[in-house]
Order: C-alpha cells, then sequence, then structure tokens
C-alpha cells in the first residue's frame, strides 16, 4: 500500500512540475554593455520573442502580452519559429498584431518558416503578405538602421537556409558548415564603426557571428535543450545532438556576446522539464 501512495506522489508531483514547465513561462533579463552603443541607448530595451510554436499563454495570448507592456520595450526582435511547418499560423499574427499596434517589431523566419514555404508556398506567402500588413517588419537577409534620439545602431536579419541546419541522424549533414562568406553573402559586411546586432534563428554557428564581428546575437532554436539538468544543462536539440554547446543563456567569445533564447514553445512533438518558456529581455548599457 504504502508503495502505491508513494508512486502517486510522484506521479502528481511530476505531472504537475510537467504543466508548469510547458505553460508557466518566465522572464529572463540580461544587462549587456559596450562602449560602442550610442550614450543615448543607455537603457535601451529589447524584447525578444522566440520558438513560439503556435503555443498561447491565455486566451490569444493575453498573459504575454500583458507582461510585455508591463515591461515595455524599446522594440520587439522576434527570432522565427513562431510557427509548426503547416499549422495555422493566426496565433502568430494575432500576437504580434496586437504587439506591432504599441512597438515597432522585426520578425525573421526560422527552419519551421521555410519548412512552411516548402511545404505550402501559398500559405507562406500569405503569412509574409499578413505581418507586412500588420507592420511587422521582415527581414530577409538585410539590413535596417534603429533610430533612437537622434543616433543609430545597425539591425541585421539572416535567413538561415535549411541546409545548414544539421540532422546528425543523416550523414549528409553532419559536415556542412555555415561559412563567414555565407553570412556575408546574405547580410553584407558588418559596420565595424557602429553597433551591429544580428538575428539569426541558429546558434550553433557562433564562431563565424564572431569572426563577422557582430556585437550581439540573438537566437534561439534549440528549446533550451528540452530537458535541463542540474550542472549539465540542456540535454537534446533539434539538430538531434545531445547535451548541445549553445543552449540557452548569453555566450561571450572576444567582444560578441550571443543570447541563445529557451523559447516559448515546445514544437509538435517536444515537452519541457526543468525549463521553463522563456520570455527574453535585454538591457543596453553605455560603459
Amino acid at each position: 500500500m504504502l508503495i502505491w501512495i508513494v508512486i502517486i506522489i510522484v506521479v502528481t508531483l511530476l505531472s504537475l512540475k510537467l504543466f508548469i514547465d510547458n505553460n508557466i513561462f518566465q522572464v529572463v533579463n540580461y544587462k549587456l554593455s559596450s562602449k560602442k552603443l550610442p550614450k543615448e541607448f543607455d537603457g535601451f530595451k529589447i524584447v525578444q520573442l522566440a520558438d513560439l510554436h503556435s503555443k498561447e499563454f491565455g486566451k490569444k495570448n493575453s498573459k504575454l502580452i500583458k507582461r510585455i507592456k508591463i515591461i515595455n520595450p524599446n522594440v520587439i526582435m522576434v527570432t522565427g519559429d513562431m510557427i509548426n511547418d503547416d499549422e495555422n499560423y493566426d496565433v502568430c499574427i494575432n500576437l504580434l498584431e496586437k504587439l506591432s499596434l504599441e512597438y515597432k517589431v522585426y520578425f525573421i523566419v526560422g527552419n519551421h518558416e521555410q519548412n512552411l514555404q516548402l511545404i505550402n508556398p501559398h500559405k507562406y506567402n500569405n503569412m509574409m503578405a499578413d505581418l507586412m500588413k500588420i507592420k511587422v517588419d521582415v527581414i530577409q537577409n538585410g539590413k535596417r538602421e534603429i533610430l533612437y534620439k537622434n543616433k543609430k545602431i545597425n539591425l541585421y536579419g539572416s535567413t538561415m537556409k535549411l541546409r545548414y541546419y544539421r540532422n546528425m541522424m543523416k550523414k549528409e549533414s553532419k559536415n556542412i558548415e555555415f561559412r563567414l562568406e555565407d553570412l556575408e553573402e546574405s547580410v553584407g559586411k558588418s559596420d565595424e564603426n557602429a553597433y551591429n546586432i544580428l538575428m539569426i534563428h541558429n546558434p550553433i554557428f557562433f564562431n563565424v557571428y564572431d569572426l563577422w564581428k557582430a556585437d550581439l546575437v540573438l537566437c534561439g532554436h534549440m528549446h533550451g535543450g528540452m530537458i535541463k539538468l542540474p550542472l549539465i544543462g540542456g540535454v537534446f536539440s533539434p539538430e538531434h545532438t545531445f547535451f548541445p554547446k549553445y543552449c540557452s543563456g548569453r555566450f561571450q567569445q572576444n567582444n560578441t556576446n550571443m543570447i541563445v533564447s529557451r523559447g516559448l514553445g515546445r514544437g509538435g512533438f517536444g515537452f519541457r522539464l526543468f525549463n521553463r518558456p522563456e520570455l527574453t529581455v535585454i538591457t543596453l548599457k553605455n560603459r
């Protein structure tokens, strides 16, 4: 009898933990300092949205929207995988439509949006058109200038081609490398005299982003490793690898900082354990 009570308690606690880790998001704050940043941008606040995968937090993402309004960012940067392949994209559009009424929203596609383009080009084109209708700035391999108090920083958005998303279960994808030349072909050379932010969905080629001389890189894709173990970190990545190096959090190499968001959703067949959904907030500091 006692063993059944223990089993019931363990199952109940695990079920509760799974519910929390898959349905209650956490705000994660970063402060990044750079002397390259114009002093006018000191305190400039970015909200990063990543890997929503059509997840809703409250009716029509009301809880997510409410928290973003409390944070009151200067801009919102969306780093891809807001949908699940051929799934309906209404959740993404409804969320970004409400946010774009109050904030400037920049958007890049991830591998799931690109999968939609392959599976259903018509639906993909409609999604891009709907994003433009609601005044979301979709950056597909290009550069924008963010103007604030008569000063500017640069924002680059790269659409990493699907062939660079490695599936280690397939031999042909193991040796495919994303090179500096590939990044420069998509977004051009970085302006070394200005502060440069790079939005790119996949973090695994951090060395290239450093060579390109990004000051800040915003990524997602890894879902925080799905299961996060104490002292070890994330267990599994969408690249079909165990214990991914760039799983979540802040990484620094030379003068390049990379923020990898755990993301908000869990994908088609994924789940989270000890790895809550993340709403990422980055505050820039001039010092």
